[in-house]
């Protein structure tokens, strides 16, 4: 999930009638920026989101039920609290508490902040979005005819100027509407009861299409009662037509309401910010965002609550028509330029390495066709159907403008491997990984075999490509990751167990390559198995029945038709399976998004619950060490004072509270780890290292600092790096606690890992061998050093590698060397660490600069 950024605020935990609880994180981490938002974004209620001046703002209820926050976002995934905006205490004269569902609005060159109070509604300007705001000095609305529950104001002005405000709570369960003059701070109607079917409370306005769509929550707040309906018409005063549903709770999440929506620039594109809470605790409401559709007959789709939120997206009006389709791995496409709507090809279709690729007329054949899979480091190989070679820049080349061939697999390089980032026109960018230089035409030409090249990015046309599906066959034998279309989420085997007969269900994809990996195989009756990589059995429906709803479980393979499935790909680029016993096709029950939805058979009913995208995996197995953990080395004091303990750690993982490490020996409070090593990935490719701590962390990986927090916070912090299977690493992690609680944990995550504490295997401690211990005592070095440091050795140091390192472990000078002198006189006064390998062993020694 990302993470916030607060500038100001006040750590605060509160109950009580529709007031929001805010868990304020103390100082994390920068925003990084995310391939995703993660849901939820952040605690709090009632969000109404805006886009002014090149950033999103969310406003919540407030907090203590006086204190209005504002967040930002430059990008809808990394947000700001801009702290307090508007305080009812010092700010309002007429309220002083009940402080919540805040509305914004902007005109006259002015921001008008909407806000509930002491059930009345009130409004204050400013000349910002964060204002300061100064307050009317008297209600807006304070009483009204339909609904003593005057909240939940929303201000919509229609194309023709005119300003409405609608409210309306639960009291009364009445919507009421009243028109605004332009001054935005007085009403020029009386109110106007237009309840519509369902309403409770919080109404929403949106326009499209010339039509009014009225969106509201029904039932209680408290409970997972809460929804979201709505209904149209074609006036904003209504009458209004029920239409039904668009958000309600699921397993995971309840109690989704209290919405806005937000509409990308002049494109056709939507997203719902809305409340929800989890853990079954009301008073723990969290804001959340996702996609929000119409569908052909312009109503709006059920929306899917996701863990995962929305990409990064600024409204720049680079609009796609249709949404873009998922690439499918193992599939064969064929790639158009947007510049010239000419498609990529080997010349000739010559099978020759080094052959030319350039772009040419769509001539449909196996020259223009490509087969794009997806590889273990997470980057894409763009294999030609006509020669069997890849897409590569000639020799790795990182110049602007090399030159983009054909070439052999077994490069062994970066150079064959491609980034695909979807872009907002709907086309693609690729990148490739060696030189992060992005496929090009040379000068965007139109003209029928102009070369294609790699170039710096440059934003155009003559660097979008668009994918378009030619076909997906499947591979027999192949290793593939089954995604549902209606959910995005994967075929899983319950908690990966092996046993005959364990569940089969839906879960997010947590790139776990055993317990959601399938080998698809083509048997002899013309029928497919699919066999569970994790634990070798087969996809089965429970007892071979024919009822809708039969359970779909593994078991072991008794080659029967009770695990035989047809395989069909459909014209979307999914596919359906239907099984061979029953004739019904694998579905998600009732099209659930929740991870652990169950996976049956069902009659045919067309539908996205009954669509499977099938991508080729690459089918690597983990190396798991042998290792048993970390050198822990503890210390009394925050600063590595005193050391009073050494151990073993076989993972970092721990939540020590307000007690000791190690009673009696170890500080309660104030006291420092430094935990040294090597660190062994299971598999090639980047890393995301995780560090979660109260209070300051620093991670080390290959003599690398890739987290550096050494504040007294409490947070997470993230640093990546791109690490080789089975490889060991160099590792240091410190840690220091001050007064608090004490905690750290240690996770990683990669391609085709999630997220996980680090095992003990995957560890090795630090220690000496022979060799280093005999060293020890044949070189030695005077504390402390001037200019030159003097080393006196019994062994030959001519060919030894030398480097000097800080405290930190960060290297800092590769030292000249005369005969046994090194010159130091480069370095400030401190401390250091002289590192000394040789053929011999290895030697490490702390000295002190003058």
């Amino acid at each position: 999930m990302i993470r916030i950024l607060q500038k100001s605020y006040n750590l605060v935990s509160l109950s009580g009638l529709r007031m929001a609880v805010f868990f304020m994180f103390m100082g994390v981490a920068a925003p990084v920026h995310a391939q995703l938002s993660g849901n939820p974004l952040f605690s709090g209620a009632d969000p109404e989101i805006h886009y002014f001046n090149n950033k999103y703002y969310i406003y919540p209820t407030a907090s203590a039920g006086k204190q209005f926050h504002a967040f930002s976002s430059v990008d809808l995934t990394n947000w700001v609290d801009e702290g307090v905006i508007f305080d009812i205490g010092p700010q309002c004269s007429w309220a002083e508490n009940n402080g919540w569902a805040p509305g914004v609005a902007f005109r006259n060159n002015k921001y008008y902040f909407y806000y509930t109070a002491e059930v009345k509604i009130g409004v204050a300007v400013g000349d910002s979005p964060l204002g300061p705001f100064t307050d009317l000095g008297a209600p807006l609305i304070g009483t009204d005819p339909f609904t003593d529950d005057i909240i939940d104001a929303m201000v919509f002005t229609d194309d023709d100027g005119q300003a409405y405000i609608y409210y309306g709570g639960s009291g009364k369960s009445k919507l009421a509407v009243r028109k605004l003059n332009p001054d935005m701070i007085s009403l020029s109607s009386a109110s106007v009861n237009i309840t519509p079917q369902n309403y409770t409370e919080a109404p929403y306005l949106v326009k499209r299409k010339g039509i009014y769509y009225m969106m509201y929550s029904n039932g209680y707040w408290g409970n997972d009662s809460y929804n979201v309906q709505y209904s149209t018409s074609n006036s904003p005063m209504g009458p209004w037509t029920y239409r039904g549903t668009v958000l309600s709770s699921n397993v995971q999440d309840k109690g989704p309401g209290h919405h806005s929506v937000i509409k990308m620039g002049d494109c056709d594109e939507y997203y719902i910010v809305y409340h929800r809470y989890e853990n079954a605790s009301s008073g723990d409401r969290k804001v959340a965002i996702d996609h929000m559709y119409f569908n052909a007959n312009d109503l709006i789709e059920p929306v899917n609550m996701t863990n995962y939120g929305v990409k990064p997206r600024v409204p720049d009006n680079t609009c796609s028509s249709l949404p873009v389709a998922p690439i499918v791995s193992g599939a064969i496409y064929k790639l158009i330029h947007k510049g010239t709507t000419q498609v990529l090809e080997v010349a000739n279709n010559s099978s020759q390495p080094g052959a030319n690729v350039q772009q040419n007329t769509d001539s449909g054949n196996d020259s223009q066709r490509w087969v794009i899979t997806l590889e273990s480091n997470g980057f894409y190989k763009l294999t030609h159907k006509g020669t069997n070679q890849c897409l590569e820049v000639d020799s790795n080349s990182n110049l602007p403008e090399a030159n983009v061939q054909q070439g052999t697999t077994a490069t062994g390089n970066d150079s064959q491997y491609w980034n695909f980032e979807k872009m907002t026109d709907g086309y693609f960018k690729l990148t490739h990984k060696g030189t992060n230089q992005s496929l090009e035409v040379d000068q965007n030409s139109s003209a029928p075999l102009a070369n294609v090249r790699q170039n710096t990015d440059n934003g155009s046309d003559g660097q979008r490509w668009k994918l378009e599906l030619i076909d997906v066959p499947i591979i027999s034998g192949g290793l593939y990751k089954l995604t549902h279309k209606g959910t995005n989420q994967v075929i899983s085997v319950d908690r990966d167990l092996t046993t005959p007969g364990a569940n089969v269900h839906q879960w997010t994809d947590s790139g776990n390559v055993n317990a959601q990996r399938w080998y698809i195989t083509l048997e002899s009756d013309g029928f497919y198995q699919l066999k569970h990589k994790g634990t070798n059995q087969v996809l089965d429906v429970d007892n071979n029945s024919s009822n809708d709803g039969a359970n779909v479980h593994q078991w072991d393979d008794t080659d029967n038709d009770a695990q035989r499935w047809k395989i069909d790909l459909m014209p979307d680029g999914y596919f359906k399976l239907t099984h061979k016993g029953t004739n019904k096709c694998l579905d998600v029950a009732d099209d659930l998004a929740e991870p652990g939805t169950n996976i049956q058979q069902w009659s045919d009913f067309n539908n996205n619950a009954q669509r499977w995208k099938l991508d080729l995996m690459p089918d690597v197995n983990p190396v798991i060490g042998t290792g048993t953990g970390l050198s822990g080395n503890y210390f009394n004091g925050m600063n590595f004072e005193t050391s009073v303990l050494n151990r073993v750690d076989a993972t970092i993982n721990f939540d020590w509270g307000f007690t000791s490490p190690a009673s009696g020996v170890v500080n309660a409070d104030r006291f420092t780890v430094r935990w040294t090593g090597q660190v062994q990935p299971k598999y090639s490719g980047e890393y995301t290292f995780y560090v979660t701590s109260n209070n300051g962390r620093r991670l080390w990986i290959n003599n690398q600092l890739i987290i550096d927090k050494w504040l007294d916070d409490t947070g997470e912090n993230r640093g990546k790096i791109f690490l080789e299977a089975g490889k060991k690493y160099n590792i240091k992690l410190e840690y220091f606690e001050s007064t608090s609680a004490a905690t750290c944990k240690l996770e990683w995550s990669s391609f085709l890992q999630g997220r996980e504490v680090i095992t003990k295997s995957q560890f090795y401690e630090t220690t000496l061998g022979i060799n280093d211990l005999q060293l020890s005592h044949q070189i030695s070095i005077i504390n402390p050093v001037d200019q030159l440091l003097h080393i006196t050795s019994e062994v030959d140091l001519s060919a030894a590698d030398i480097k000097i390192y800080d405290i930190q472990g960060r290297l800092v000078s590769n030292p000249l060397k005369f005969y046994n002198d090194l010159y130091v006189g480069n370095l400030t006064s401190g401390i250091y660490i002289l590192h000394i390998q040789t053929n011999a062993g290895r030697y490490v020694k702390k000295f002190i600069k003058k």
